[in-house]
């Protein structure tokens, strides 16, 4: 697909840029607007960083993206212009990724222009001062994969039992790869499956040094509509649920969650479900806390799982009760 930002890769220090800034123009044309809006909101938090760290501003270690722009303002290092364009599309990012109503494709389009005309001044001001940029385009969809391509889809966080990645803590990321071959166990977790998923997790992950942890991996295809689907659909249920991206990791696949709600998502997508329901979720959970511990009022399982002979006052005391 022909991009607005390929101009990013011509200079080694805006190339990590063009991956992020591509792949919003691709969800876009995807329909997957909240998820090219958080993308989008990644990329021009990252901008702002690069110009603080070209001014050498005296921000510390924890410092946000409000705190970045607060300085590029104060500072008068942009445009007006561009200020505010960083401003509404961090505005734009906060909501895809915290409100459940679904953002409109004219907001998405208007975001991706102002995140082009942002990189083209950083391109200009920091890169290349003879830089000419072409004209913004609306991004037109190009076939992404054959229909028959088979994929499946993974959830895996990251490993942070030395203590050194909390940003992973409480984050699933949930993703997907192609099947290549046919002689494969396609049954769910497979030992196949998990093999294909390990494989497309370390072509990214082993670059930043740190581990991860495969959770889960199953066929991306829904027997009720018949096809395969990917990633970002599981994204943007899980968007539409409530559940928040994670906030200190990079990339639209991040969720603040757990395993059992990212298998929810995938789920809802396999049932042609828009979203799904949270609070069911959460009583599962309850029961199932209350089961393990009834283990240590040495209760039969079999006899608290029936609501009929269970009657729980608070999570530990759960006692049998006659029908």
């Amino acid at each position: 697909m022909k991009s607005n930002f390929d101009f990013l890769t011509i200079d080694m220090d805006t190339q990590t840029l063009y991956a992020s800034a591509a792949e919003s123009e691709k969800l876009y044309t995807s329909g997957y607007y909240d998820s090219a809006l958080v993308s989008i909101r990644k990329v021009a938090e990252n901008v702002a960083k690069m110009v603080a760290d070209f001014h050498f501003f005296e921000i510390g270690s924890r410092a946000t993206f409000n705190d970045y722009l607060r300085e590029i303002r104060l500072q008068k290092v942009a445009p007006q212009l561009i200020v505010q364009n960083f401003y509404d599309l961090k505005q734009y990012g906060n909501d895809a990724a915290h409100n459940i109503n679904k953002s409109s494709r004219t907001e998405t389009l208007t975001s991706l222009k102002k995140m082009f005309e942002i990189l083209v001044w950083f391109n200009v001001s920091y890169i290349d001062p003879d830089f000419k940029a072409s004209d913004f385009f609306e991004p037109i969809a190009e076939q992404m994969y054959q229909t028959a391509e088979r994929k499946l889809i993974y959830i895996q966080t990251g490993d942070n039992s030395d203590g050194l990645w909390p940003a992973y803590a409480g984050a699933e990321k949930i993703g997907d790869a192609t099947i290549e071959g046919y002689e494969y166990n396609l049954s769910p977790n497979s030992e196949d499956l998990r093999g294909i998923a390990e494989r497309r997790i370390n072509q990214y992950m082993t670059t930043s040094g740190a581990k991860h942890i495969l959770q889960w991996a199953e066929l991306a295809h829904s027997d009720q509509t018949n096809r395969w689907f990917r990633d970002h659909e599981v994204h943007e249920v899980l968007t539409r649920s409530n559940v928040q991206h994670a906030d200190n990791l990079d990339g639209a696949e991040w969720f603040q969650t757990d395993l059992d709600t990212a298998k929810a998502a995938i789920k809802a997508v396999k049932k042609d479900a828009q979203r799904f329901k949270q609070h069911k979720l959460n009583q599962k959970r309850r029961l199932n806390f209350v089961l393990n511990k009834s283990l240590l009022l040495n209760k039969p399982l079999r006899s608290l799982r029936n609501p009929a002979t269970r009657k729980c006052f608070g999570m530990l005391k759960c006692v049998l009760v006659k029908p």
